[in-house]
């Protein structure tokens, strides 16, 4: 069973560069025993400079290593290719939001 934990500012990891975005992963499924919400479509638009978001995802998700491998393998938000590439490993598919 899981155990309750705390991350304070200062023990964050690094921010992940993820296709141009900033993203710190605060806890991933190896912190939290398998809980990180797979299945569902989404995506986001910021219209906003400085606006943040707080995502939690659920059981059974690999989210922090997709974003980990992201960080790693894609180095430009317009690198739709590699994108895609890191996606497929992952079994996630590519979309738009007309789809």
């Amino acid at each position: 069973m899981p155990k309750p934990f705390v991350i304070f500012p200062g023990d964050r990891s690094r921010a992940l560069s993820v296709v141009g975005e900033k993203i710190t992963v605060l806890a991933a499924r190896e912190d939290t025993q398998g809980y990180e919400l797979c299945g569902i479509e989404r995506w986001f638009r910021f219209d906003s400079d400085g606006a943040q978001m707080f995502s939690v995802t659920g059981m059974g998700s690999r989210a922090a290593a997709f974003f980990r491998q992201l960080d790693a393998d894609v180095s430009d938000g317009d690198d739709i290719a590699g994108l895609t590439v890191v996606a497929n490993e992952h079994g996630l598919r590519i979309g738009t939001p007309n789809e």
